[in-house]
């Protein structure tokens, strides 16, 4: 399956995404991954499409991929109670066996768990100009239901950021933003947790020392 957009869609997609309140990232800590619900309705195409634009951490984004219970479970309650749920990561291939076959990640994992919704997918979209339901969201239930390429929906975009040991700003670099929180405890001698680095409960030398230690080549 193809999805590329024109750069008028791209545009679009773009003014959107700037002009709509986004909920920020939220970490799962058994994935060790963020994940954030965007809250503008664009096609799954579309959706993918900024998903992938999108930056957290020096990280980029794609369409929340659901390997587990748990996971499914967290990102279950990102969504908008009564909404019709949002967009994922799964889609079919095109030409795949209708109506179950060929479904994959936009990652390329192993579909090692999915939570279809009962009698789904069931490639029944009952539009004639556009049959085939290739797309696949996650409902307020949890459950999981496949749509043709028209509807649009909201939808869960999953960061996967390489923590970097004294990158206390969290933009993948290790800079002089990074050292700023601690010099900032340390003159207005009040605790910061930005400034906590290894997370050990305070603010002391052993913060500032990844900084030192990567300031002098070690």
């Amino acid at each position: 399956m193809h999805w590329q957009l024109g750069l008028a869609t791209l545009i679009c997609s773009s003014f959107f995404l700037a002009n709509t309140a986004k909920a920020q990232p939220v970490l799962l800590a058994d994935t060790g991954n963020y994940y954030q619900l965007v809250n503008t309705s664009l096609t799954w195409e579309e959706a993918n499409q900024a998903a992938t634009s999108m930056i957290f951490m020096g990280a980029s984004g794609h369409l929340a991929t659901i390997t587990s219970q748990e996971e499914n479970d967290f990102v279950q309650s990102l969504l908008v109670p009564g909404s019709s749920g949002s967009w994922i990561g799964l889609f079919q291939e095109s030409g795949a066996a209708e109506p179950a076959g060929g479904f994959g990640w936009v990652t390329d994992e192993d579909l090692v768990f999915d939570n279809f919704g009962v009698f789904e997918p069931n490639n029944n979209s009952g539009d004639p100009l556009n049959p085939n339901e290739e797309f696949v969201h996650i409902l307020p239930s949890g459950t999981w239901n496949d749509l043709n390429s028209s509807f649009t929906l909201s939808f869960v975009v999953e960061f996967e950021p390489v923590l970097v040991l004294g990158d206390a700003s969290m933009d993948g670099v290790v800079d002089s933003f990074d050292i700023q929180p601690f010099i900032t405890v340390l003159t207005a001698r009040s605790f910061q947790a930005e400034a906590d680095i290894n997370l050990d409960g305070a603010v002391d030398f052993f913060d500032i020392q990844p900084f030192i230690d990567i300031l002098s080549g070690q």
